[in-house]
């Protein structure tokens, strides 16, 4: 019995208490979110995070929100080059790491939404 608990104990002591959970930064006076393959936006909480059947929060970014940080100029900069602005609001989801986390919705039109983000952060 005792070697079980040391076990439970031990791994439980290998993860990361901050691992997943956002963290409001005083000086952006909001939480900085990663979009998963996306950028990092600064939206009002409660946050999607945590871990299990159901998120801590639900707030994504949403259409029209600017990145602050992780802009990918392949993707989604404007042709002027100083910022990336979501062209459809983000989902909760489970990520790839099992944890709750915000991503650019997947679906039938997935395909049509990458040609359409392109083209409005190359030509606006």
């Amino acid at each position: 019995m005792k070697v079980l608990v040391f076990s439970i104990f031990s791994l439980s002591a290998a993860l990361p208490a901050s691992a997943g959970t956002p963290k409001y930064d005083e000086d952006l006076g909001c939480w900085p979110i990663s979009v998963e393959r996306d950028a990092t936006y600064c939206i009002d909480g409660p946050v999607c995070s945590g871990e299990g059947s159901s998120p801590a929060g639900s707030s994504c970014p949403v259409k029209g929100d600017v990145a602050i940080a992780d802009c990918d100029s392949n993707v989604t900069r404007d042709s002027v080059g100083d910022y990336c602005e979501l062209s459809v609001d983000t989902v909760c989801e489970v990520i790839h790491t099992g944890a709750w986390g915000c991503v650019i919705p997947t679906n039938d039109h997935a395909d049509s939404y990458e040609r359409e983000r392109v083209s409005e952060c190359l030509f606006t």
